[in-house]
């Protein structure tokens, strides 16, 4: 079953929800719902990472950006 149709790359699961990279930016799945909510509108991406109340990234020319987690 496809849950989001690709590419997706630089999946992270924590705390209930799985968070992605598209094209279109940074998202978030909610497993308990299915709910996914766009998190950052950022191309370019090459990294990701979570704590309990960020999202960061690496961005292609090298910065790293954070965007606070939905809750």
């Amino acid at each position: 079953m496809t849950v989001v149709p690709g590419p997706v790359h630089h999946l992270v699961v924590d705390r209930g929800s799985l968070d992605y990279v598209a094209e279109d930016g940074i998202h978030q799945i909610a497993e308990d719902t299915g709910r996914v909510r766009r998190v950052a509108s950022v191309a370019g991406v090459r990294d990701l990472a979570v704590d309990a109340r960020h999202l960061y990234w690496i961005t292609s020319s090298g910065d790293l950006d954070r965007a606070p987690r939905p809750d």
